[in-house]
């Protein structure tokens, strides 16, 4: 079993940044400190040992953090043009909106509200945040086939993480044989955010699929133009932006760690897992 996504591990030079942004998306701080040398060990992340770190949760949704650590910027890193977690896509109640809401802030947007070319029913836009990191702002506006949570918040959680790599075959194999997941049959999807990087027209399609998760979640993976490389990351830090994805999950592997405190442990025990394109992935104990 492995869902729903528990947390968002961002990187960031100014934790100061990144809790003014966030605080226009409604969400609120609800603890921080500093990591400490075990957790930063386990990780792989020795560098990272005594940074500052930040957790932030919706208004009143339970579950989900974004957790922000402060580290230098990396060089040469541009969302989407690298292999790895590439965005993160939250539920929100009205689109529109918060387009309004977030025009002359911190947030970027790239892409305006429009409805998806898989459905109409489904109203997304695209922005980037202080860290370079590359949000969904995501509504429904009636039932779908997918099985998604509801948006309580005016902006909610993360419901849906993006992984890309050279092809969906290969992350989807990899995924499943390490979790059991399956994955659909790839399809072409406007991906507008990944389409304005690489300069290509507007209806150029890639492959995508998703992976469907406990607790109403997914994974999106996503196939690459041939020109996207792995990520870059200094010897010992985070990778940067969207470092590491948490999920809940009973299948922790043999490398664990027991009785951290505070979100989003709350003294569970955890795994640590490194996907087929070198994607960081937490796992928490039910």
């Amino acid at each position: 079993m492995i869902g729903p996504i528990s947390c968002v591990t961002i990187a960031a030079p100014d934790l100061g940044a990144m809790e003014e942004a966030y605080e226009l998306l409604g969400y609120r701080s609800t603890g921080g400190g500093r990591i400490s040398g075990e957790l930063a060990n386990f990780w792989g992340a020795e560098a990272v040992e005594g940074a500052q770190f930040l957790l932030m949760a919706p208004a009143t949704t339970t579950g989900f953090h974004f957790r922000f650590v402060e580290q230098p910027e990396t060089e040469g890193y541009a969302a989407y043009r690298c292999w790895g977690w590439n965005a993160a896509e939250l539920m929100v109640q009205d689109t529109d909106a918060l387009e309004q809401q977030l025009l002359g802030t911190p947030f970027h947007i790239l892409g305006p509200p429009a409805d998806l070319s898989i459905s109409d029913a489904i109203r997304a836009m695209q922005v980037q945040g202080p860290a370079k990191e590359f949000l969904y702002l995501t509504m429904f506006k009636r039932r779908t086939e997918f099985d998604v949570p509801e948006a309580v918040d005016f902006v909610d959680r993360t419901f849906i993480v993006i992984l890309g790599g050279p092809t969906v075959e290969m992350l989807g194999d990899a995924w499943g044989e390490r979790f059991g997941l399956t994955y659909g049959q790839p399809r072409p999807v406007r991906i507008t955010v990944m389409g304005q990087v690489y300069g290509l027209p507007y209806d150029h399609r890639f492959m995508l699929s998703t992976m469907s998760l406990s607790g109403s979640n997914l994974i999106e993976l996503d196939s690459m133009p041939e020109t996207a490389e792995p990520r870059p990351q200094r010897d010992g830090w985070l990778p940067p932006s969207i470092s590491m994805v948490s999920f809940v999950s009973d299948s922790l592997g043999d490398q664990t760690l027991k009785g951290q405190p505070g979100a989003p442990y709350y003294g569970r025990e955890a795994g640590i897992w490194r996907g087929p394109v070198g994607e960081w992935v937490e796992l928490i104990a039910p």
